[in-house]
């Protein structure tokens, strides 16, 4: 006998005027200058508990450069899922990630301050 348990988390939904707003954030710390919509995931994520509660947005920063200029180096691929055995952060993402946080928050208290 198969026995399921049921899945204890909500799906992770943004806020939509949020992330009508934050979009426009997300492309200006892009290497690209754009903000892409992905295809909505199945994945659970604890982030789900906190926007039931409070209008929240969940960005993907992004990250893979895969194994052809890191075989040079000896750099593990980065291209891997996150749960993934394999899985390595590249680590030039994470000053995209504070970029983006650090707009985020000084743009939402600039907007505060004058609504």
């Amino acid at each position: 006998t198969i026995k399921f348990s049921p899945d204890y988390y909500p799906p992770t939904l943004n806020d939509e005027a949020l992330f009508e707003w934050s979009k426009d954030v997300g492309a200006l710390v892009s290497r690209e200058g754009i903000m892409r919509d992905i295809e909505p995931t199945m994945g659970g994520e604890d982030f789900s508990f906190l926007a039931q509660e409070v209008p929240s947005t969940f960005f993907l920063v992004g990250q893979g450069s895969g194994g052809s200029v890191n075989a040079k180096y000896h750099v593990p691929r980065t291209d891997f899922g996150l749960h993934h055995p394999s899985f390595a952060l590249d680590e030039e993402v994470l000053p995209i990630g504070a970029e983006l946080h650090v707009n985020v928050a000084l743009r939402a208290l600039k907007r505060l301050a004058f609504d």
